[in-house]
């Protein structure tokens, strides 16, 4: 697996940690990085 999601649309900067509430639990993902893989 690649950092590239999609061909020629966007990086996965796992420098920048994201929060975000989810089901009432913080989640913590990657900027750029979709919801559902940070639920993973």
């Amino acid at each position: 697996m690649t950092r590239f999601r999609i061909p020629g649309k966007g990086r996965i900067d796992q420098g920048t940690p994201v929060r975000f509430s989810f089901d009432g639990r913080t989640i913590e993902g990657c900027k750029g990085d979709t919801v559902a893989s940070a639920l993973l």
